[in-house]
């Protein structure tokens, strides 16, 4: 499978394949010690054992969907139809689209949302092995950083705005409490 693929895996073996394209250009990486030499690939579709340290390795280790039991091709469709919806899916229309609990695709969008705003090879991985060419993720990740700074921007500004009035709500105070202190000690004493 070739990773310009514009379609998002069919089978586990794809998911895999491309997975294993884009995260592993050089071979199985085992997740343990880093060795890329002679992994031996187990009967589990996603499973290696690594040569150098004996140990197993998945290539789902240290993503954010190690440890779930859906299948990656599942997962990939789910990230890949999460960047290609313009406006974003809802969550139970997509799940309906992808056969995934609606959890599993929440989590799906969140990881492309990740994904293009930080920069993390393994998310990156992940969104181009779901069949989303490199060109288009990372025009969608330029879009996505400048949402992400308009959004900080915009978040800083309402900061600075309610720091403002709570500083000028506490100058009020203050002069108010003195200008009672400055009351009380010039108000005639009774008699």
């Amino acid at each position: 499978m070739t990773i310009a693929a514009q379609t998002p895996p069919e089978t586990e073996r794809e998911a895999v394949a491309a997975l294993k394209e884009v995260m592993w250009p050089n071979g199985p990486e085992c997740s343990h010690c880093g060795s890329v030499s002679g992994a031996a690939k187990l009967k589990a579709e996603t499973t290696w054992r690594c040569s150098a340290c004996k140990l197993r390795f998945d290539i789902r280790d240290e993503t954010p969907i190690m440890g779930s039991n859906a299948p990656l091709h599942l997962w990939l469709r789910a990230i890949h139809a999460s960047i290609r919806s313009s406006p974003r899916l809802d969550p139970e229309d997509l799940a309906r689209q992808t056969r995934l609990s609606v959890a599993t695709v929440t989590v799906a969008q969140r990881l492309v949302v990740q994904a293009l705003t930080a920069d993390n090879r393994i998310l990156r991985a992940m969104v181009i092995a779901s069949g989303i060419p490199a060109d288009e993720f990372d025009r969608a990740r330029g879009k996505a950083m400048k949402m992400e700074a308009d959004r900080c921007a915009a978040e800083a500004k309402k900061e600075a705005k309610r720091e403002a009035r709570r500083l000028e709500k506490t100058r009020r105070r203050t002069q108010r409490a003195r200008a009672k202190r400055r009351g009380e000690a010039t108000a005639p004493a009774p008699s």
